[in-house]
């Protein structure tokens, strides 16, 4: 039952807002290290196990006097999106992997109920009052990551990473999302700059510059990218309200200039300084993506599964122009993603969800004016830099929770009608509503989090204990292999550590074994296509020639551009005194990469 309303104090106010805010944060700092996935599995963990106590400040919320058919629409949205989702992850084939999502990725369907949670946490608690709090936090994580960057460019990271790549890989384990990071933190703290005192703006320019030095010394563009769009934005928000008539104009040298970033990032126009190969080879997955969309319309190849289907969707531009082993597992684009893994149904609502929340701003600001507009602008500022990376690059669980929290910022500011000069109040709910709330939250959503963190931890630190036993020649095989076994069964559902068991023992010699732990990979997902790798392999070294033959045709079913699958295919066949059928397999080689050096290799072998 409720008691007598009252008015809630300012401080009071922001509590909820800087829970869920610090939950994003938490999410986006954490890693550890003795795991095989020290980033994303992690970050993961961390989501599931904290955002859903968020839901206490849904239900115990702030905000309570929302415009109705606006809070329809979002909650209309958010359900549309919800449902497509489950109902793709139901008709994926793999429950399991499209509710946790893909190793080292983690993109299933819990980490977006998650992001929601968040969301709508941030939209209930959110005011006029407190939505610096937001700012804050955000822009604080933003020095942080800007530290750990600094330590990690002058050499002084106390954790020795295996990285190919720059340095600079802050806490998101890849430089591209910490350059990305940091250019959309350095232009939210241009925003926090204009309305700080003296000492914290003198704080937040060294923050800026050194920000902005790091991403140019990441060698990662994107940060630029999010730097120049969220900078640009805020700067159109100024204008629009400092200087009327120089609004039409700004905005479309604003979207000449993003429109020239994007043919700079193709290698094209005076931004052709943007380019990376590693941007312009989104082309080749966009491609696939596109073509598993037109192929599954209802319900896409199946969530978290574009990795299994990439080998059968790509095109011969992908394999001629990057390289025939080059894979992804991802679109590098969330709503072709969306599209190919879920079909229409989860490409159309992810986008109605972003559309919903832009158009209820846009709405809003058209009614706001003088310091409610500003702070409203910025948040749609700091959220289109943060979709900006979306377009471009896989989702990021530590980067991309930002962008629903700050959907959700946005959503809580349009969705108001109180006049912004009262104070907010709230109905006080009686403490045993409050701990009736508190214990079946943490009996429905923490508790089952909690054990599946445990044993996916589990799981992941014994392989990276094994790893290291196996490769480093300590130990004895048969404990080895019993401790292998053991890392396997805490996660059963789990594909990858079978994957790995089975890589392992191929490699310590164990034929036998890795077929096995491979066939139990084939029982979680017949598409497997490094199950039947492996199961050829381990009949190579056996000279079992004919089963070695039967695993690498039905890999070909999965992948009909592998020029190695083609070639050993090619030599097991002529080992047998298959010539023609081997010549066959040349034939087919040549039609797909004539030049490669596995062409020629065979060609030399088969037509001295």
């Amino acid at each position: 039952m409720s008691k007598v309303i009252k008015q809630v104090p300012k401080s009071e106010s922001s509590v909820a807002l800087y829970v869920a805010s610090l939950m994003a944060g938490f999410v986006a700092l954490w890693f550890q290290r003795k795991t095989q996935d020290p980033f994303n599995l992690p970050k993961f963990e961390v989501l599931i196990t904290l955002a859903p106590i968020a839901i206490y400040f849904i239900r115990f919320r702030i905000n309570r006097n929302f415009e109705k058919t606006k809070l329809r629409l979002v909650i209309a949205a958010i359900i549309f999106f919800l449902s497509a989702f489950l109902n793709a992850t139901l008709a994926s084939g793999n429950i399991y992997q499209s509710m946790v999502g893909l190793y080292q990725r983690n993109l299933g369907f819990l980490t977006y109920l998650c992001f929601v949670i968040l969301f709508l946490a941030i939209m209930c608690n959110l005011t006029f009052m407190n939505w610096r709090a937001l700012l804050t936090v955000f822009v604080g994580l933003g020095s942080l990551e800007t530290l750990y960057g600094l330590i990690q460019f002058a050499g002084k990271d106390p954790i020795k990473w295996k990285n190919p790549y720059s340095p600079i890989l802050g806490t998101f384990g890849n430089p591209n999302y910490q350059s990305a990071f940091l250019g959309v933190t350095a232009a939210a703290a241009v925003a926090l700059l204009i309305i700080s005192n003296r000492y914290i703006k003198a704080y937040l320019v060294l923050q800026i510059t050194a920000s902005l030095y790091l991403i140019l010394v990441s060698n990662s563009s994107q940060g630029f990218m999010t730097f120049g769009v969220t900078s640009g934005a805020l700067a159109l928000s100024v204008i629009r309200s400092n200087w009327h008539k120089l609004f039409a104009p700004a905005a479309i040298t604003f979207t000449v200039g993003i429109f020239l970033g994007i043919l700079g990032i193709l290698d094209k126009g005076p931004a052709s300084f943007l380019y990376q190969a590693s941007i312009s080879a989104r082309g080749d997955y966009w491609r696939a993506g596109i073509a598993m969309l037109k192929a599954q319309p209802f319900n896409g190849v199946g969530i978290e599964r574009f990795g299994e289907y990439f080998g059968l969707y790509r095109d011969l531009n992908q394999v001629r122009g990057r390289s025939h082993a080059t894979y992804s597992d991802n679109a590098h684009n969330v709503f072709i993603h969306f599209g190919a893994t879920g079909g229409l149904p989860l490409l159309l609502s992810s986008i109605f969800v972003w559309v919903v929340v832009l158009v209820i701003a846009v709405l809003k600001l058209r009614k706001l004016t003088g310091v409610h507009a500003q702070s409203l602008s910025t948040l749609v500022a700091i959220f289109l830099g943060l979709v900006t990376i979306s377009l471009v690059s896989p989702e990021n669980i530590g980067f991309s929770v930002w962008s629903w929290v700050f959907a959700g910022a946005i959503a809580a500011l349009s969705l108001q009608q109180v006049d912004e000069t009262k104070k907010v109040v709230k109905k006080q709910s009686q403490s045993t509503d409050k701990l009736i709330w508190v214990l079946a939250i943490l009996l429905i959503t923490t508790t089952p989090a909690v054990y599946l963190v445990r044993t996916v931890y589990q799981a992941d630190q014994g392989i990276w204990n094994s790893y290291a036993v196996a490769y480093g020649g300590q130990g004895a095989l048969k404990d080895l292999l019993v401790s292998i076994e053991n890392d396997v069964a805490h996660a059963p559902r789990e594909q990858h550590y079978k994957a790995l068991a089975a890589s392992m023992s191929l490699g310590l010699g164990q034929n036998s074994l890795a077929r096995d732990y491979s066939k139990l990979l084939l029982d979680i997902n017949p598409r497997s296509m490094n199950a039947y790798k492996i199961i050829a392999i381990s009949y190579e070294k056996e000279d079992k020639l004919q089963d070695a033959i039967i695993a690498r045709l039905k890999y070909l079913e999965f992948d009909k551009y592998g020029l190695e699958n083609l070639d050993k295919l090619a030599r097991d066949n002529l080992a047998l005194g298959n010539k023609a059928d081997a010549l066959t397999y040349l034939a087919n080689m040549k039609k797909i990469q004539a030049e490669n050096p596995l062409v020629t290799a065979l060609e030399k072998e088969l037509t001295p």
